[in-house]
């Protein structure tokens, strides 16, 4: 974000930027809201916790349908999901997503040290009846119910202390924000299960950016997709090298420092999260969401699931870069 700000002020002197700190505005819990009822006219949400005011958007976290971390933004933001996704969303909400501001990472499960686990927890039986905190989103609910624990509905603020307090045995997230947020001291073990990949989009009021001149407007898109690319080009590094996403973690990584223990989990054990709950194999399950989405087109998630596996995606994040972008597609909104 404050990336987004400096490059925006290089490049324009017309183009105020004022970063605001979350609950000073608005919150995880009400922020698309906020944006798209027109209190403020940006605003940022992880994916997840959009579910609560933008339903449709549970269709990119359905388990297993993204295998690498770059394959996400990548079928996000293609011509097709522009016409077939991000043009209807825009026109039912008046919002439309114009950054990428968190790397995308694949969302794992966290067990925090009040539980007493005398093994380390590879299995969906190892969790069974842990109470794990979720985002709004549906899809976490159904994943988490489905192989047996409990899931909690707890305000991102609170999570740290329930933790601590035993309210949440647990929690699903991305890696990223288990540190950022100092999380990590109160975790004893992560599960690597790669149920779902996720990120946080920065969301615009669309009738705000059609009040921007041509030349603004043209900035803004310009410093948008290179701040994006380069967000997800630090995905390995942040997920590898930042986190420590592996076992033993590396040194000075955030879950060596905090001495959290991860879970690699081998092919046969990874297996047994996806088949109860792959997207693919198990549509009744989130039949809501994958008819939400058919109002608009009936076969999307089925595209997603395609394309996400094409070899048009790159093999590395390094390699990413945006070919259709927002500003593309203003006059059809």
């Amino acid at each position: 974000m404050w990336e987004l700000k400096r490059r925006l002020e290089e490049r324009s002197s017309s183009l105020g930027v004022s970063v605001v700190g979350g609950g000073e505005l608005c919150s995880e819990s009400n922020c698309g809201a906020k944006v798209s009822s027109g209190i403020i006219p940006v605003g940022s949400n992880s994916m997840g916790n959009s579910t609560k005011f933008f339903p449709e958007n549970d269709i990119w976290l359905l388990p297993y349908t993204f295998p690498s971390k770059v394959s996400l933004p990548y079928t996000m933001f293609t011509e097709e999901s522009w016409e077939r996704y991000w043009v209807p969303f825009a026109k039912k909400y008046g919002v439309v997503p114009i950054d990428i501001d968190h790397p995308p990472l694949h969302r794992h499960l966290y067990i925090g040290k009040g539980y007493d686990a005398s093994k380390r927890l590879k299995t969906p039986s190892d969790i069974e009846g842990l109470k794990l905190r979720r985002t709004y989103s549906q899809i976490a609910s159904t994943a988490l119910d489905t192989w047996g624990g409990s899931p909690v509905t707890l305000p991102w603020g609170d999570t740290l202390q329930g933790m601590k307090s035993g309210v949440v045995d647990g929690m699903e997230t991305f890696s990223s924000v288990v540190v950022a947020f100092k999380m990590a001291p109160v975790i004893d073990q992560v599960i690597l299960n790669k149920w779902s990949a996720s990120t946080a989009l920065l969301y615009a009021r669309v009738d705000w950016l059609k009040q921007l001149s041509t030349e603004q407007r043209s900035t803004l898109a310009s410093v948008t997709k290179s701040v994006s690319e380069d967000v997800v080009k630090l995905s390995d590094e942040v997920a590898n090298k930042r986190v420590g996403e592996s076992s033993p973690p590396p040194e000075g990584s955030g879950f060596a420092e905090n001495g959290v223990r991860v879970n690699t989990l081998t092919d046969a054990e990874l297996e047994q999260w996806k088949q109860p709950v792959s997207a693919k194999e198990n549509k009744d399950l989130y039949s809501r969401t994958i008819d939400k989405v058919s109002l608009w087109d009936e076969g999307f998630h089925n595209y997603l699931w395609d394309t996400a596996r094409s070899s048009s995606v790159p093999e590395k994040p390094a390699d990413f870069s945006i070919d259709a972008w927002w500003n593309d597609y203003i006059d059809e909104i």
